[in-house]
């Protein structure tokens, strides 16, 4: 079975006997309709061939899957064996090999390769091949050395300069562990997956994929956490409510078949935190549910703005609500008892999603703004990480309705004809509207279509026509087939990132070269300068410095996004400096700042989110980043980086 038939059974089995339309599946799997609708024939044989129900389709409604209660859960291991037996393709397969090598520190041999992709030894020595060409480029060389195994050799930066661009190729795939699990090294993801295969055959539990996932992460967040010895606290009351309960139990099970193949050990407290999560995914048990009052607030006005801030309805994810419920109680937990969870990748959270922890970091500090009350980074780093999840399990586009027009002269009887067909034909259509030919101006002005079927010659401005005869021919519907998946292609496409510093500044805002020698000193100038123009009050600098003392904003690559009190922002504006020699900026060193001064509810349109695509850019084109740094003229950087 294919890797987009495996995602289709993940996809039904999550669905747990629910309809869902042909759009919405074709949109999660990243293909058109009409290749779902193949997929799904022979998709239903196979089941059949292995004693399960075939997929059921309903026209206008969508496709389900329905099983008996045991079906359920043979389907949710046969899927879990799928995926993680199904070889990759040749072009993602090698560029994992390429950054297994590229994160170990240890030579990998080609046998342990082989038998990890499921590929002959064969395949993966011409794999290598192809990477040797690959690594040229960097002066880097794929050195094989039997009965020891292959390494990749060359410079550092050589080698962080292909881990960039590998990880970065590796996202264009559509596996959702591609984003997330981008952080974490190979081997200690197959050991965890193994772990809770394992978990899940002993104890006969069942996660579905959502959760699965979940889990996994949190997981490997904690080993990454043993292996910095930052354990997670956890008060007295928290161990006690789960130590005897059966999630303890799996929860020490996991650990310890993770313990004999990784080099941690698990304390009580980790135990009894993953505990917590099992517990979670267990609402029908008993568990305690109390909570401050301010964590389901917060939780619910984090939802609500980050879902209006990508227009996706966050708020029927049911996962990402218990995950946040989860996390900020025992935050509140943590906090009242003086105890602070690290995190041991904010550094990278900030970096990659740099624009959604910003957001959340505004949502948190506008909900508590008169209040007592403040979220360290570390959480809402893991903040992130929790809707970070939630995005790649969301379609990337904008969900909306697929309505089509029929235009027919030939009379009502035909007309109905040619609606039942269509609809029929494909369910993914939600709405078919029947119009006269002099209907259609007046409707298409208030009533989008995604295009209009008419028997007689028909013009309408900025909307697809297409003529058919009334008896609607195997060619015509195929022609129809084809206008759905360009009306896919126009829906899915994503939103332009592009952005323009001159729409937030201007040049008298641009400072460069500039010489200080205190993240203070240059902090206390930017500020000044927006000051003295009007764009912010005055106590706006005190908020920045007071911001710099709780958490250094550098993101990393000699940059950072220093930024206050939203509240005290009259205009927004974006100040640049760009400094002669860097300056210490908490445990990095800077040279190029970005003084971000703009309102929680300027972070939702598409030139704030240009801004932090452009960041993200610049720390990735290293090139690039160094002809900002010593750029001289103002106008000449406006020219060269003020568009990205």
């Amino acid at each position: 079975m294919d890797k987009r038939k495996i995602q289709l059974l993940k996809q039904l089995i999550d669905q747990k006997g629910q309809y869902e339309t042909m759009q919405s599946l074709a949109e999660q799997l990243g293909c058109s309709v009409r290749t779902l609708r193949n997929d799904l024939a022979s998709f239903s044989v196979e089941l059949e061939e292995r004693g399960f129900p075939p997929v059921e389709r309903k026209p206008g409604t969508g496709v389900r899957l329905v099983c008996e209660p045991e079906q359920w859960k043979e389907l949710m291991r046969w899927s879990w064996e799928l995926e993680r037996t199904t070889p990759l393709e040749a072009e993602e397969r090698q560029l994992f090999v390429l950054y297994q090598l590229l994160m170990s520190k240890t030579p990998l041999t080609i046998d342990s390769l082989a038998r990890e992709h499921y590929v002959s030894a064969p395949v993966i020595r011409q794999d290598l091949k192809a990477l040797a060409e690959i690594c040229r480029p960097y002066q880097l060389t794929v050195r094989s050395i039997q009965s020891a195994g292959t390494t990749i050799e060359g410079t550092e930066v050589g080698k962080r300069a292909l881990l960039s661009h590998t990880v970065k190729q590796l996202s264009t795939f559509s596996s959702k562990e591609k984003m997330l699990f981008q952080f974490f090294e190979p081997g200690e993801i197959s050991v965890v997956e193994e772990a809770f295969d394992q978990l899940m055959r002993k104890h006969d539990v069942q996660f579905n994929s959502t959760e699965l996932e979940g889990l996994k992460l949190h997981m490997l967040f904690t080993v990454k956490r043993l292996h910095l010895k930052q354990p997670v606290e956890l008060p007295k009351e928290k161990v006690t409510s789960v130590r005897e309960t059966v999630f303890y139990e799996w929860a020490a099970q996991l650990a310890k078949t993770i313990e004999e193949k990784i080099a941690v050990r698990f304390p009580v407290n980790e135990l009894t935190y993953l505990a917590l999560h099992f517990q979670s995914r267990h609402a029908d048990q008993t568990q305690d549910d109390s909570h401050p009052q301010w964590v389901a607030e917060l939780v619910q006005q984090l939802i609500s703005e980050v879902a209006d801030l990508f227009k996706l309805p966050l708020d029927q994810d049911q996962l990402l609500r218990e995950n946040l419920m989860l996390h900020l109680t025992t935050t509140a937990s943590r906090l009242g008892n003086g105890l602070v969870i690290s995190n041991p990748l904010l550094k990278e959270i900030k970096k990659e999603y740099v624009h959604l922890f910003y957001f959340i970091q505004s949502v948190v500090e506008s909900s508590w703004k008169n209040e007592q009350r403040s979220l360290p980074e570390e959480e809402i780093g893991y903040l992130t990480v929790h809707f970070q999840g939630a995005l790649e399990r969301q379609k990337v586009s904008e969900t909306r309705e697929v309505a089509v027009g029929i235009v027919c002269h030939y009379g009502v009887g035909v007309s109905a004809f040619i609606q039942a067909k269509i609809e029929s034909r494909f369910p993914e259509i939600e709405r078919t509207v029947t119009l006269s030919e002099d209907e259609v101006d007046t409707f298409v002005r208030t009533h989008p279509l995604a295009f209009i079927l008419t028997t007689l010659p028909l013009e309408v401005a900025e909307t697809p026509v297409l003529m058919i005869s009334p008896l609607l021919h195997e060619e015509e519907l195929d022609k129809v087939s084809d206008m759905l998946e360009l009306t896919e292609q126009t829906f899915s496409a994503e939103m332009p990132s592009s952005f323009s510093l001159l729409d937030y500044s201007q040049p008298f805002l641009i400072h460069l070269q500039k010489e200080f020698e205190t993240r203070e000193e240059a902090l206390t100038f930017m500020c000044q300068e927006i000051i003295r123009r009007g764009y912010v009050e005055e106590p706006y600098l005190d908020t920045v410095l007071e911001r710099e003392e709780r958490a250094s904003t550098a993101i990393g690559k000699g940059i950072a996004l220093p930024h206050g009190d939203s509240a005290y922002v009259n205009q927004p504006t974006i100040s640049c400096m760009t400094l002669k020699e860097p300056i210490q900026w908490g445990n990095e060193s800077v040279s190029v700042l970005f003084l971000v001064a703009v309102r929680k509810e300027d972070l939702k349109n598409n030139d704030a989110k240009g801004f932090f695509a452009y960041v993200h850019r610049l720390m990735d084109q290293t090139e690039l980043l160094q002809r900002m740094k010593n750029e001289q003229n103002v106008v000449a950087f406006l020219s060269d980086f003020g568009e990205g």
